[in-house]
């Protein structure tokens, strides 16, 4: 059962993506639309904006109440995007010569 699956059929719930459906069906980026940023398909409102939005505290109703032409698969994108982002983020220490202190 799927979380928040409360009849107990296997159906996807509206907050979850479909497993055939992955963010880069939901996410765009191209040069002319905010200089490249990654933004919600079919809107100008980047991916960054939610993450914020989310990590700020609002709710996902807020955010499809504040912005109509989104959906719940286009919040879960924007989770997904971000998760797949930081898990490729890679972080090397960096020690300074004597002569670069």
């Amino acid at each position: 059962m799927h979380a928040g699956s409360t009849d107990g059929n296997d159906a996807v719930p509206d907050t979850e993506l479909p497993p055939d459906m992955s963010w880069q069906d939901h996410i765009d980026t191209n040069p002319e639309v905010l200089t490249g940023k990654p933004v919600v398909r079919g809107t100008r409102i980047p991916v960054e904006l939610v993450i914020d939005l989310l990590g700020q505290g609002w709710e996902i109703d807020a955010l499809l109440e504040q912005y109509p032409a989104f959906q719940h698969a286009d919040v879960r994108a924007c989770l997904q995007y971000a998760s797949e982002r930081l898990k490729s983020e890679r972080v090397y220490p960096f020690e300074p010569d004597a002569q670069d202190a």
